[in-house]
């Protein structure tokens, strides 16, 4: 068998469907190398870190609590841990509350997702892990629920500097 062989379907002949598999000569698609996807993912948290840093000092500006500590080295790391966190509990918590919430969300055309991501912020920023809201809890709701919409945006934007790994294999698979 070549080493650069595949496994395609046929092509449909005649109406009548080929189920068998047929062996082709065909370049398998480029797959990207462990140490690309965690050079990928390093700059995703660089990316989330940058953009609450940027949220909070946004949230600063309009009157808001949201507010990052960091000053020296230690505060650095505790505040790329708290974005960990952050990232974390949004992937975990934050997709489980979504699927309970799913009705809810429906019928507020996906508005109640910016409800969730702000009580995830909310929750990852009362363990002062580099960041943190401050005032009364209606004042740091609204804090969160700001930062947490900055949170998305810019790192939406951000991200567009990062092509999707999927896209950037068939882009040079062509």
């Amino acid at each position: 068998m070549p080493a650069n062989a595949k496994w395609q379907k046929p092509p449909i002949r005649e109406g009548r469907r080929a189920t068998q598999l047929k062996l082709t000569d065909a370049a398998p698609p480029p797959r990207l190398s462990k140490g690309i996807r965690m050079g990928r993912l390093l700059i995703r948290w660089i990316f989330l870190a940058l953009a609450v840093w940027a949220a909070a000092h946004v949230t600063q500006a309009l009157g808001l609590g949201f507010k990052v500590d960091v000053h020296d080295a230690d505060d650095t790391i505790r505040f790329f841990i708290g974005v960990a966190v952050l990232a974390l509990l949004n992937a975990t918590l934050g997709t489980i509350l979504k699927f309970l919430t799913l009705p809810l969300n429906c019928l507020t055309l996906g508005l109640f997702s910016l409800v969730i991501n702000a009580l995830i912020l909310w929750l990852t920023a009362t363990l002062h892990l580099g960041f943190h809201l401050v005032g009364t809890d209606w004042h740091k709701f609204l804090a969160a629920f700001v930062g947490s919409l900055l949170i998305s945006v810019i790192n939406g934007f951000l991200g567009i500097l990062l092509p999707d790994s999927a896209k950037e294999a068939r882009a040079s698979g062509a």
